[in-house]
């Protein structure tokens, strides 16, 4: 008897990301899992976008390792040129897929929907597409005008603008099952693009226990990881750091993740002699030793699906600040962290307030007892929901009712 496949294909780069985090779970805990397993094989189909990543790739017969046709991703690309590309895919994926009675592709980007729905006239193929984000979201960042635009839409329940992503359409209408990471893109999916409930399944990210302990050692000072861009919020932190720094009060900010420091960031900080330790960017054995110290996590996000960093913190017990964003609000669900309101005009757009967001720091600082509350809090909700074990098995669990 032929065994099944389960093919879980991905986009990577140098640059950390959600996604390749989840890969990377999914990669230390998949394949162990499949060796015991007489039933399916798995197997990592992974296109890389630069030599860097392409060199550092993985080794491994699990892994098949191909060069990314840049903008087929951002359909920059005619959708003819993206079905020619991925004709050629199918001619080198091949010898590694004829054998199987059945074949489970689970694409963790938009684009892959399109080699799925070719290999569905050659192969018995089920198709999952794995939604990891919001995508109009990210106009935040760099059409700021845009992202009012939609938002406004979005809040009045019209999502025209949204429904324009041809890209994003498509990877809902070609796959047999969607795959999101909170109940918050369910409902997005189902709403604004019509999915059917019973079509989307939420399996959150998870992540390995390796603190397994009550947390009882805590710093005064405060963490952020991740990009000091708008999307992340990084200017929201630094507002509140100035309008406390004008009462005196100068905590230690300990920056992870980007080793360019932004003019505007090196200005703020010079102006008002804010105390910030930039320490770039960081392997994650090395992050978890500054984890292990106890700081104030600090996510000040605009938006945010399952995010690992939240994940990370919750697993330490840190105690934490957050914007009240869409998945953050779901991961810290009854009240685990202190949250921040974040106001929106449709002229002035996204606003959070430095007196909240720094009278929330000021809450944590010299209070042990409210980080000890806040800590076991955001301990229990990460053993209840958002550890590798229970994301794996709701994983395998759907991939069974998929073969």
């Amino acid at each position: 008897m032929r065994k099944n496949l389960i093919l879980i294909v991905s986009i990577r780069d140098e640059r950390p990301s959600g996604v390749s985090r989840y890969i990377d779970v999914l990669y230390s805990e998949l394949v162990t899992n499949a060796k015991d397993n007489s039933d399916f094989d798995v197997k990592f189909l992974t296109f890389y976008t630069d030599s860097v990543a392409f060199v550092n790739r993985r080794d491994v017969v699990s892994e098949i390792s191909i060069p990314f046709f840049q903008g087929v991703n951002t359909f920059k690309r005619s959708l003819d040129e993206v079905y020619e590309y991925f004709s050629n895919i199918k001619i080198v994926l091949s010898p590694y897929i004829d054998n199987y009675s059945r074949i489970i592709l689970h694409t963790n980007e938009m684009c892959f929907v399109y080699l799925g729905d070719l290999l569905r006239k050659s192969y018995n193929i089920e198709v999952l597409f794995q939604q990891h984000v919001i995508p109009w979201k990210f106009s935040y960042e760099y059409d700021e005008a845009t992202f009012n635009r939609i938002n406004e839409s979005y809040i009045k329940g019209e999502y025209k603008d949204i429904q324009t992503n041809k890209l994003e359409k498509d990877a809902y209408n070609l796959a047999d099952k969607v795959i999101v990471v909170t109940k918050m893109a369910q409902s997005y999916v189902s709403t604004v693009f019509g999915v059917a409930q019973d079509k989307i399944v939420v399996i959150y990210n998870g992540i390995a226990d390796i603190y397994s302990r009550l947390r009882k050692n805590f710093s005064d000072d405060l963490l952020f990881v991740g990009r000091m861009s708008k999307e992340k919020g990084f200017h929201f932190l630094i507002e509140a750091l100035v309008y406390l720094s004008k009462r005196g009060i100068f905590p230690r900010l300990i920056a992870v993740g980007e080793d360019y420091i932004p003019d505007w960031v090196n200005r703020a900080i010079s102006e008002n002699s804010l105390n910030v330790d930039f320490m770039g960017k960081l392997g994650y054995k090395e992050l978890v030793e500054v984890y292990k110290r106890g700081p104030i996590g600090i996510i000040p996000s605009i938006h945010e699906q399952c995010s690992y960093t939240a994940i990370e913190m919750s697993m330490f017990g840190l105690p934490i600040i957050n914007t009240e964003v869409d998945g953050l609000c779901e991961i810290f669900d009854n009240n685990a962290s202190l949250s921040i309101p974040v106001e929106f005009d449709r002229f002035t757009g996204i606003h959070v307030s430095s007196k909240i967001f720094a009278d929330s720091i000021l809450a944590f600082l010299n209070n042990r007892s409210l980080k000890c509350k806040h800590s076991v809090l955001v301990r229990q909700r990460f053993l209840q929901e958002f550890t590798s074990f229970k994301m794996i098995n709701k994983l395998l669990n759907f991939y069974t009712t998929c073969l």
